[in-house]
């Protein structure tokens, strides 16, 4: 969670004086980008984890820190992360699509 706070006040004071954007502006963009993609991310990579091992505890699955433990492990590891940086990106283009702004 502190990650995606510290993520959003980064960007947000980085469009602040490098895009000369109001306030608000860059902290509805930050918001709309930044902590919007990183929840995508998340709950994609669990997902697709989820997915791939049905039998496994969901909770172990989240706190788990053996994701290169085996060969299967390492290809579930490479999917989940390949597939959640896939859907961030769809959506931030999305984003920059429709405003016409990146946030960085």
């Amino acid at each position: 969670v502190s990650g995606l706070f510290i993520s959003v006040i980064f960007v947000t004071i980085f469009l602040k004086y490098q895009n000369k954007q109001t306030w608000k502006e860059a902290i509805k963009l930050s918001l709309n980008m930044s902590f919007v993609s990183m929840l995508l991310m998340m709950v994609t990579e669990y997902s697709v984890r989820y997915m791939l091992q049905p039998n496994a505890d969901i909770m172990n699955i989240i706190h788990s820190l053996d994701y290169f433990k085996t060969k299967h492990d390492t290809v579930i590891t490479i999917t989940a992360l390949t597939a959640s940086y896939v859907v961030a990106l769809s959506y931030n283009y999305y984003v920059i699509k429709k405003t016409g702004k990146a946030c960085h």
